[in-house]
């Protein structure tokens, strides 16, 4: 909790969390440094049901800024494919003179693998897509671990580090509470609205896609 104080004091200017609809002229918020974005998914819109979150991450030196984190329910596809494209779109900017616009976008494919391909597909020649297994294991400093774990535990060491810049919000920081460390991993609880630790999942996409090398290999996972 002081972690997430500190964080939300440093980016209470720096970024903004929404609900339902990503903010007008958010791309204003956007500086010079490498922008990627993360997307959690979920396709169903039920009061109880899981949301989508969106974040948008910015590299400033050393900290990543979380510029936009964004929370939905919806159960059309259409309708969330049409806010991640305004999410893509208003990456795009001009800053002393050079066109800038996201490096990746890297969705979570876990449960839902099928709408992950199709945003991969439709997204092609406007942002380089990688979709996440959270089950899926991965090498670290010679220890084999979920990415689940291995992309929570950057996001929790940024945390502590003063390295994650947060928008200054209550449903973040609820959002953000929701996940737990588990018997060396990380759980995410569900509160009684259906949320579930889905914005902190979203960031650390973001953060996975904003560090990635830019000649990695998107089109063969």
């Amino acid at each position: 909790l002081a972690a997430l104080h500190r964080s939300m004091e440093a980016g209470r200017a720096l970024g903004v969390a929404a609900e339902d609809e990503p903010p007008v002229g958010g791309a204003d918020r956007l500086g010079d440094g490498p922008v990627a974005i993360g997307w959690d998914l979920a396709t169903t819109e039920k009061a109880k049901s899981n949301p989508n979150a969106i974040a948008v991450l910015e590299g400033v030196g050393s900290v990543s800024v979380v510029r936009l984190a964004l929370r939905f329910k919806s159960a059309d596809p259409d309708r969330s494919m049409a806010k991640i494209r305004d999410v893509v779109a208003a990456c795009r900017r001009v800053r002393n003179g050079v066109s800038l616009s996201a490096k990746r976008l890297a969705v979570d494919a876990t449960n839902e693998r099928f709408f992950a391909a199709r945003v991969r597909k439709e997204l092609a020649g406007l942002v380089p897509v990688e979709l996440v297994v959270a089950s899926e294991s991965i090498q670290h400093l010679g220890e084999t671990l979920p990415m689940k774990t291995y992309l929570g535990n950057q996001v929790v060491n940024d945390l502590d580090d003063g390295l994650l810049a947060l928008p200054e919000s209550r449903w973040l920081k609820d959002d953000f509470r929701l996940v737990v460390r588990d018997r060396g991993g990380f759980t995410n609880l569900l509160d009684s609205s259906g949320n579930h630790g889905d914005a902190f999942d979203a960031v650390k996409l973001a953060r996975h896609a904003l560090l990635q090398p830019a000649e990695i290999d998107l089109f063969d996972r």
